[in-house]
């Protein structure tokens, strides 16, 4: 393996680390009944706007997650990109046995 392919499986496994955190919450939210399934909110956008602002202002560590304000705003970024894509569920009871609690 070169030095390229360990840098990819570095950063994959740091962003991954750093995405889990905003995952975590928002699904810790969603179990609350606090939050839409991810695939049906049509926040993410303006909530990425947020976070951004949030982590540019200097806020930084959000209080809920313990993740970065930009890393809430990848995760949604992300999220709406998997939306827009077609990357979603085809429906709630396909998540059924697959660590869903819909």
């Amino acid at each position: 393996m070169d030095k390229w392919e360990n840098e990819v499986r570095d950063l994959e496994a740091r962003f991954l680390l750093e995405l889990s955190k905003a995952s975590k919450d928002g699904s810790n939210k969603r179990k609350k009944g606090t939050k839409k399934p991810w695939w049906e909110d049509n926040t993410h956008l303006d909530r990425a706007e947020s976070h951004i602002k949030r982590g540019k202002e200097g806020t930084g560590i959000d209080p809920d997650s313990g993740a970065h304000h930009f890393a809430h705003a990848g995760w949604r970024l992300l999220a709406e990109a998997a939306k827009r894509s077609g990357n979603i569920p085809p429906t709630p009871s396909d998540m059924t046995g697959n660590g869903y609690d819909l």
